[in-house]
């Protein structure tokens, strides 16, 4: 069985608080921890936690370039650190280097003036593959969201795809999940997608799925229209549609997928994404033009 964040925090006992800590991503925060226990009972009478922001060198993601901030210190590189890092990369090298598939190019996340991305698209068709059949899930539509993926897969010149490429993509290993939702609902989660002006989510579509928004409409009315393999959504009609347990679970701001029903557990999208890439010949890249910008320029 696969330990999930959910399940622990469902058995916390409130009487017996708990200390968790994360590295955050990129390994931006340490956590010190400080424990005074009793040597004769092993009884824990005193917990302190205390974060800390790690930055050494700018770096950039989906939104951009990321500074260092001058209120938190800067930790140089450390040579010694960085020799062990290396010893683990010599070691995972050949799993790294592993083909697991072929594709006809570069798969980027440019998410362009729509906000899909290739990428995007091409997960999300591989997650509908995964979760189509009757056996896992039913899906008719599955829903990537652009946080998610943090690499592009890009192919070598004969078109191999290597276990690395994907892994650096798609590195958290989040359980795929099927849930009814009503077309209505489906709305709804487009709108949130639009919501706030700092940051669109966009998420990319599986094939047959495609949609248009309005930037310059009241927010709660943007999406202008929705269909599935050529049919608007009907609003009273339940629908089968994959997310990552992550999005499920309301991430990203995408509360609405927490009120789905009849879930079925998939495959992890990693899992998904290799069988996907390995179905033999080259897998061909998706198209863009499944989400459509229509507002007036």
């Amino acid at each position: 069985m696969r330990w999930r964040f959910r399940d622990f925090v469902a058995n916390i006992n409130p009487a017996r608080p708990i200390l968790l800590t994360s590295a955050g991503s990129r390994g931006q925060v340490v956590t010190g921890i400080d424990l005074k226990v009793d040597p004769r009972t092993g009884k824990v009478l005193s917990k302190t936690a205390r974060n800390v922001v790690v930055q050494s060198e700018a770096f950039s993601n989906a939104r951009g370039d990321v500074p260092l901030v001058e209120d938190f210190p800067v930790f140089a590189p450390r040579a010694d650190l960085a020799a062990l890092a290396g010893r683990y990369r010599e070691a995972a090298k050949a799993e790294a280097n592993r083909v697991v598939g072929t594709l006809a190019g570069p798969a980027t996340r440019d998410r362009g003036k729509t906000g899909e991305s290739l990428l995007g698209n091409l997960i999300a068709d591989a997650q509908l593959a995964a979760t189509a059949g009757p056996e896992n899930g039913a899906a008719q539509i599955a829903f990537m969201n652009p946080d998610g993926i943090r690499a592009e897969v890009a192919p070598d010149k004969d078109g191999q795809v290597t276990f690395g490429s994907v892994f650096a993509a798609q590195p958290f290993g989040n359980t795929l999940i099927t849930k009814t939702l009503t077309g209505k609902q489906i709305l709804d989660v487009l709108e949130q997608q639009l919501n706030n002006p700092d940051w669109y989510r966009i998420l990319s579509p599986s094939t047959g799925f495609r949609f248009g928004y309005d930037l310059s409409r009241p927010i709660g009315q943007r999406v202008v229209f929705a269909t599935l393999n050529g049919v608007a959504l009907d609003k009273d009609a339940a629908y089968r549609v994959t997310v990552s347990d992550f999005l499920s679970n309301g991430g990203d701001g995408f509360s609405v997928f927490k009120d789905g029903t009849n879930a079925a557990v998939g495959p992890t999208d990693l899992e998904a994404f290799m069988a996907w890439l390995s179905r033999g010949g080259v897998t061909a890249l998706p198209t863009l033009d499944r989400v459509e910008n229509k507002t007036p320029q």
